[in-house]
Formats: C-alpha cells, structure tokens, sequence
C-alpha cells in the first residue's frame, strides 16, 4: 500500500490540544498582529509561474527575503532555498481575514509580525560566508539540479541575476550570471566565476549544514544570532503605508532551453 502523506488541512484538530494552546494564541496575540511594514501589492508565496509553493520561478517574496538579507549584511549576494518559504508575507485585507490579519482596504497592503513568522516558520539563522566564483557557480548549479522538478533547493537570490539551461546535463546547466544594478534591474556585467575570485555571501543554516544536498561550508560561516524571520521583520519596518514596499520580478532567474525539456513558463 502507497504511503501518502497527510496536508494541514486535511487534519482535524484535536479540540483538547486546541483549548490547550488558546492562552498561548492569546498571549501572543499583540505581539503578532502588530503591523511591521506595508506593500503596494500582494507579496504570495507563489512564484512567477503560478507554483503556488514558489518552487520553480522567481518570486516577490523570494526577493523580498533575499534582498532583506543581502543588504542587512551588506553582502555581495544572498541566497536562499524556496523550500524554507512557507506562505503570503501581506495581509490580504478581505474577511475572514487569515491568522494575524485583521481586515482592512488596501492598498496599500499590511504585513503583520505573524506574517512575518508564517512565512519563515522553522527558526532558521542568517549565516554569511566568504566563497570564490566557482564555489558561488556550484551553489546556483545546485539549486537549478532538478529542474523542471518543482523542489525546495530551487533558490531565490539578491545581488545576482543569472541564466540556466534547463535541458543541459546536472551542474552545467548555469549560463550566464551578472550582477544586478542598485535598483535591482539586471546588469550587463559578468560575475567573475573563477576561483581566484571571493565574494561574501549570505544564506541559512539549514543549506550550510547540508540540508536537502546543498554544500557543506557551515563551518566557515558567522552567525549574529539573527534568524531569517528577524531579518525580515527589520527589513519590513523600513516601509511605511506612506513608503510601501513595492517588489517587483525582475528577471534574477532566467530559464532557456536548447533541448527537448521545456522551462516552467512565467504567467502573465
């Protein structure tokens, strides 16, 4: 008989374990409806080609994430997989409203601190390392690997945009990457891959430790004691309803082919 695992939503709540944890909802409650930031348009966890798990394309919230890192740590590159990013980072603003949202007419549109943590649930620490070109070459082979599978190690960047093959063999399917301009746009400007080249990038602990495949360099990376989810709450304060976030896709991740296997195709 097929395993299959069991969803969220297919799971019916133990109601004693639900009258258990209501003080702690409730405890918790100013803290995580406290709106952090605002943007001028839905941030899902979808991506640029509809995966709703954000698992194939660029996504807003991969660049919100990504550039929150990037720049805390003024880094040359952040990096991080779209396995670790689990939902809508804004408040939709209709009713029923959805945990730690209340209703509201947007736009523009709030981003609570409850957002913030369902959209990077597992505690993860922001990391950052020095690698040479061809170590940073390695890591976006990896996360390209699987395509056109929709997996986790797909990542999400900041400070680079780059170009994969789709139908070339595993860890030559990289093509081209540039650096990206101060506005975010996609530059002309190679990145040198090479390994006399070092750059400083940031990712999470759970890909530095290995998780899902990814290299293992945990062990040259520093750590502030700064999650991801703090990272981005920092990041969100700094926009306003006056000044809201406004996140666009911007071509970071390019897929082409040269082959029979087609690339995840970008929605309008």
């Amino acid at each position: 008989m097929a395993f299959v695992n069991p969803v969220a939503n297919a799971v019916t709540p133990d109601p004693a374990v639900e009258q258990m944890l209501q003080p702690y909802r409730e405890a918790l409650a100013p803290i995580m409806n406290t709106v952090i930031g605002y943007s001028d348009k839905r941030i899902l966890r979808a991506d640029s080609c509809g995966r709703t798990d954000g698992r194939l394309c660029e996504s807003l919230v991969g660049n919100v994430i990504t550039d929150a890192m990037r720049l805390r740590y003024n880094a040359d590159f952040a990096i991080t997989n779209s396995g670790g990013i689990r939902a809508e980072l804004t408040c939709p603003g209709t009713a029923p409203a959805p945990d730690f949202c209340s209703t509201f007419a947007p736009p523009p549109y709030q981003i609570t601190r409850g957002r913030s943590y369902t959209v990077l649930p597992f505690g993860n620490f922001a990391m950052t390392l020095d690698v040479t070109g061809a170590e940073l070459e390695q890591l976006l082979e990896f996360g390209v690997s699987q395509m056109p599978s929709a997996v986790g190690i797909f990542q999400q960047v900041s400070g680079l945009c780059f170009t994969y093959d789709v139908s070339l063999a595993a860890g030559r399917r990289v093509t081209s990457v540039v650096w990206q301009n101060a506005n975010g746009s996609c530059s002309a400007d190679p990145v040198d891959l090479s390994a006399g080249v070092t750059y400083t990038i940031v990712e999470n602990d759970f890909m530095l430790a290995g998780g899902e495949g990814h290299p293992v360099w945990i062990d040259r990376a520093a750590s502030d004691g700064a999650t991801l989810e703090q990272v981005l709450a920092e990041y969100m304060m700094g926009f306003t309803a006056e000044h809201p976030i406004s996140p666009t896709i911007q071509g970071r991740i390019v897929c082409t082919s040269s082959g029979a296997t087609s690339c995840p195709v970008p929605v309008p």
